[in-house]
């Protein structure tokens, strides 16, 4: 679904066939340590691949359902910054974040995909990025919805730090970017002793993700969902003809909403006449409706319909994949 991410080499800032723009470029990624990487966008207009680096400025959110699905690629033969126990060090740092948040966020290893986490361990870091871990994450709607997490640590690295570099990526995936304050985002690390989660780590994921200062998931206002149910009722109605619904039987109708406001699962009941067929079909070729009064969660709406008679929103609902987090706690 997504291109591969095209990077500056020297090749090409020593090219004859250089532009300006990307010699360049290539002068500021050499100078500065950094990528400066582009990525073409997929069939959705908005769906792109970032790679995680001290300069990003974008604040995302979260769409993983929870427990997050994380998948560890084989080993490649021949990679030397691999020991036996990095696996395992991922699974600790996984827990290490289940533990802080006080199961707020879970996680599970799967053996093959689906994922929302990809964990590759390898000799270097993709685009020649000289550190120990990077994250790429794809983005929709300014949410994550997949990372890959890179680990190339040396085997000269104490158990300790390797973990820490894994709780470190984790949290990038989490939507973390680095901070200043003496926690697991800190950049650069510090070492030898790396500290590990803090409140300050979770002050930035509340605020992310639109959680109060108890860490409880902030819903949208009564207000605004009974706002919205008439906007989306509005716009049903401008698409669906219900004229066509011949029957005098009423239908009725549910679907879930996504943050972007794209629909993802609809179904309609009964379903088993040719009006249902009719409304299905409607259903499907709808464009995207309009944006959640929340980016956070997934919006459910339940109505009904029937021939010559306005269709009607009766029920709109909100749920969101966050457990209260309280207290969060420093484990080391």
């Amino acid at each position: 679904m997504y291109s591969k991410i095209k990077s500056i080499s020297y090749h090409q800032l020593f090219s004859k066939k250089r532009t300006r723009v990307t010699t360049a470029t290539a002068i500021f990624a050499i100078l500065f340590n950094t990528n400066i990487a582009t990525a073409r966008q997929s069939k959705h207009p908005t769906a792109r691949t970032m790679l995680q680096n001290k300069w990003d400025s974008e604040e995302l959110s979260l769409s993983y359902k929870f427990p997050i699905r994380i998948l560890i690629s084989p080993v490649k033969k021949g990679v030397k910054n691999f020991r036996s126990n990095y696996p395992g060090l991922i699974h600790r740092g996984a827990n290490e974040w289940t533990q802080a948040t006080e199961g707020a966020i879970t996680f599970t290893f799967v053996s093959a995909p689906p994922a929302d986490f990809l964990v590759t361990f390898d000799d270097v870091i993709p685009h020649n990025v000289s550190r120990y871990g990077c994250t790429q994450r794809q983005i929709r709607e300014h949410s994550i919805f997949k990372s890959h997490i890179f680990i190339a640590a040396p085997p000269s690295l104490t158990e300790r730090q390797v973990l820490h570099i894994c709780c470190h990526e984790i949290g990038h995936a989490l939507g973390l970017r680095h901070s200043q304050h003496d926690g697991v985002m800190h950049a650069p690390p510090i070492w030898p002793n790396p500290t590990f989660m803090t409140s300050a780590d979770f002050d930035d994921l509340k605020r992310l993700n639109n959680l109060d200062s108890h860490g409880k998931f902030v819903m949208p206002s009564q207000q605004d969902m009974d706002n919205y149910r008439q906007t989306i009722e509005g716009e049903l109605t401008r698409h669906i003809d219900t004229a066509k619904i011949v029957e005098a039987n009423k239908l009725t109708f549910s679907f879930d909403l996504r943050a972007d406001g794209q629909i993802l699962s609809y179904h309609v009941s009964p379903s088993n006449t040719d009006d249902a067929k009719t409304l299905l079909m409607a259903l499907t070729t709808l464009p995207k409706l309009p944006t959640p009064p929340s980016k956070h969660g997934t919006l459910s709406a339940k109505g009904t319909i029937a021939a010559h008679t306005p269709l009607s929103i009766e029920q709109i609902t909100f749920a969101n994949n966050w457990d209260s987090i309280t207290s969060p706690k420093t484990l080391r």
